[in-house]
């Protein structure tokens, strides 16, 4: 896997107009996620549902990471 700055790619990414989440399952998986919703005003607390791919799913944010770029190229 080729190494990046993970933090560059992220700041890449939402200086693209990319919206990107990065969420761990508690189960050791990491996913970046960049499409879905949530609502506009919650001042209590909130709700987000994200669409993945369950192949995006890896064992370290940067697997994660590589991986959506390497999909999204």
């Amino acid at each position: 896997m080729k190494k990046f700055d993970l933090e560059k790619e992220l700041e890449v990414l939402t200086n693209n107009g990319i919206c990107p989440a990065l969420i761990y399952d508690d189960n050791g998986h990491w996913y970046l996620a960049t499409d879905g919703v949530q609502p506009l005003e919650s001042k209590v607390s909130m709700t987000t549902f994200f669409i993945n791919d369950k192949k995006g799913w890896k064992k370290t944010p940067h697997e994660a990471v590589a991986y959506f770029l390497k999909k999204n190229k």
